[in-house]
């Protein structure tokens, strides 16, 4: 009776190994061929800009908000495609004095057609991991109204000291107020939009099977070289305006991005 016993307990322990080790097997092989199947989702995301003109020893670095929409859709575990529109704010303030008056703020913006490269398959992560790290490049379009703060609350103009102090017309020092009243290249001398190629990376956390993040970041190049006016240009003899030899790039802005996302499946 005691060896029947035994041998009980012992086919009941080997019975009940076998089948963790069927039940984890069966998990993960369900987990490798049926990851959370990738469906089109939509989101609305939350930003910052940052500005990279061409008067770079003297800008201080001026972070604004923005709005953006995307729509995404995996083709593949490697391979994605997106769709991004974005408005808001981009802004510069200026360190030195002779720079002061050229403090600008513009509403711009943008819409772009993405491309991402996934890294979880190339890494060979699990099928139903959480973080999918990418690089994403496109093309696509912006438009821009720049704003310039010249004037005070009586519409008189400010000016500036050598030494930095900002005068009133009566000659008082002031603070300037926060109203970007005056618009620049009122005369429509050059285009207010431009061609941009977004060029970034971030990572999407998929925490179920409709509810996602992404977390990325792009610079966008743009074709154009106005957005703060002509502070990086000269006049020739002939009134002609030609870059300054240090103005060797176009402008550009960096967009930091959390969008939560709603996958459709």
């Amino acid at each position: 009776m005691t060896k029947k016993i035994t041998i009980l307990i012992l086919f009941t322990l080997i019975a009940v190994s076998a089948s963790a080790q069927l039940f984890n097997f069966g998990r993960r092989s369900y987990y490798r061929n049926n990851p959370i199947k990738k469906h089109p989702a939509i989101g609305l995301g939350f930003a910052g800009t940052y500005f990279m003109g061409d008067i770079g020893s003297a800008e201080k670095g001026i972070i604004r908000p923005a709005l953006a929409l995307k729509a995404d859709y995996r083709l593949t575990r490697t391979f994605a495609a997106e769709f991004n529109a974005a408005g808001g704010i981009l802004a510069q303030k200026y360190t030195t004095p002779n720079y002061y008056l050229a403090d600008f703020k513009s509403h711009f913006g943008h819409f772009s057609l993405n491309f991402r490269l996934h890294f979880d398959g190339i890494f060979n992560m699990k099928p139903h991991t959480i973080i999918s790290p990418y690089l994403s490049a496109g093309f696509g379009f912006m438009f821009f109204s720049t704003r310039r703060n010249l004037y005070d609350e009586q519409g008189d103009p400010y000016t500036v000291t050598a030494e930095g102090l900002i005068l009133n017309i009566d000659g008082d020092v002031v603070t300037r107020d926060n109203e970007y009243e005056t618009k620049i290249d009122e005369d429509g001398e050059y285009a207010h939009n431009a061609l941009i190629l977004p060029i970034g990376a971030g990572i999407k956390f998929q925490f179920s099977e409709h509810f996602e993040v992404n977390l990325e970041g792009h610079v966008y190049y743009t074709d154009h070289d106005f957005i703060e006016g002509r502070l990086g240009y000269r006049q020739d003899p002939a009134g002609n305006w030609q870059p300054n030899p240090t103005n060797e790039d176009n402008d550009a802005y960096f967009m930091p991005t959390l969008t939560l996302m709603y996958s459709l499946g």
